[in-house]
């Protein structure tokens, strides 16, 4: 007959517990929490917003670290064909006589 006797404190202790009134400061804290949980899904969709826009560009810089290469190569050989260039027209330039009645500076 002993389990009696100890299920009646519990339940009126759990009895108790419910008809208590709410904690001092309990509903401000419930405030605080659905304030932070607007927060957080309001920085969700900035967040997603965000990634919606910097992945395109994250896809154009791979895009472009990958013609980097040739297009410095094409330059690197065009300057290296310009320069060829500039010297034989010196080279020609040193040959040419100078015309007659010419005047030197």
């Amino acid at each position: 007959m002993k389990r009696p006797t100890l299920l009646l404190p519990l339940l009126s202790f759990a009895l108790l517990g419910m008809s208590m009134p709410s904690c001092p400061g309990q509903q401000e804290m419930k405030d605080q929490i659905l304030a932070l949980q607007n927060q957080n899904e309001a920085l969700t969709k900035r967040l997603a917003a965000l990634e919606e826009k910097v992945t395109p560009l994250l896809d154009d810089m791979d895009k472009v670290k990958q013609l980097l290469q040739p297009i410095s190569d094409t330059v690197q050989t065009q300057k290296l064909a310009m320069d060829q260039l500039d010297a034989a027209i010196k080279e020609l330039q040193t040959k040419i006589p100078a015309p007659k009645g010419a005047k030197k500076k």
